[in-house]
């Protein structure tokens, strides 16, 4: 279940490939941390279920008008979908609410994810250096856990709970 914690961190998108408009880039609803901020308020939520009601919540606000894509007319929030240069960085808050789009191009559209993870300890660093932190191994056992867990959520025909309804978030605009 998350319930937040300072040591939270941020979501870390390196793009291997450019990400064009129409090439399946991730999209992002600005300012939906503070959604789930809210959501979490009541207390710690199955990772599962609060995929779930993210989806539902993206899909109300679009039906009053109080959501759009970025390419329509309008007020209120903005889905984006972020396009980037191969080697670019994404850091974005862990609990804004992104998804991957459909990729209209022909070339794949290449990408590595995962965590910053900021410490209490990097907090308290002046001006919060807090990607300062000397090289190391990583913990490769985690990583293999991982990597074990979302190929089986694969093999058994499920999608793993971050994919769960991807699509539904947003969509590409049109060209």
């Amino acid at each position: 279940a998350l319930g937040g914690h300072v040591e939270q961190g941020a979501v870390a998108l390196v793009a291997l490939s450019d990400w064009r408009p129409d090439a399946g880039g991730t999209c992002v609803v600005r300012g939906s941390h503070r959604w789930v901020r809210e959501k979490l308020r009541g207390g710690p939520v199955p990772h599962a279920a609060l995929n779930r009601w993210a989806i539902d919540e993206v899909a109300a606000r679009r039906a009053d008008g109080s959501l759009r894509l970025a390419h329509e007319a309008g007020g209120g929030g903005v889905i984006e979908q972020l396009v980037a240069k191969a080697g670019d960085v994404v850091l974005m808050h862990p609990w804004t609410v992104h998804s991957g789009t459909t990729n209209l191009g022909a070339a794949p559209r290449l990408m590595a994810n995962g965590m910053v993870r900021v410490t209490s300890e990097a907090l308290a660093r002046p001006n919060y250096a807090f990607l300062e932190r000397p090289a190391g191994a990583c913990d490769e056992e985690a990583f293999a856990r991982g990597a074990a867990d979302n190929d089986a959520s694969r093999a058994g025909g499920g999608a793993s709970d971050h994919a769960a309804g991807d699509d539904a978030l947003c969509a590409a605009a049109p060209p």
